[in-house]
């Protein structure tokens, strides 16, 4: 498990550092490690990603989440930054979320 993590952590960081607009969209982040661990392809002919996932790679593949908790520790550090202008808008969601949660 602990090797998977470290794999999962690698391809995020090399993702993050040649790819900026992986640095602010997750969804985008998240298929270009998949790809890079050869869960997805990218089509070029159609434009699109295919992810077809068996069994065995169902229970294979890094949880998605992983991915994005890595790119939150990794930018938390400060290490491979997004825009200015979505660094607004996550701490702009992170208020909103603990406005309500202090209500309740």
């Amino acid at each position: 498990m602990i090797q998977d993590l470290q794999t999962v952590r690698a391809a995020v960081e090399q993702t993050l550092k040649n790819n900026k607009k992986a640095r602010n969209n997750d969804t985008y982040l998240t298929l270009l490690v998949l790809e890079k661990l050869g869960y997805a392809e990218y089509n070029y002919t159609h434009d699109h990603y295919q992810i077809t996932i068996g069994q065995k790679e169902l229970h294979e593949m890094p949880a998605l989440e992983s991915i994005r908790r890595t790119r939150q520790k990794l930018q938390q550090q400060g290490k491979y930054p997004p825009t200015q202008q979505n660094q607004q808008h996550r701490k702009q969601q992170e208020q909103k979320v603990r406005q309500k949660m202090t209500r309740k």
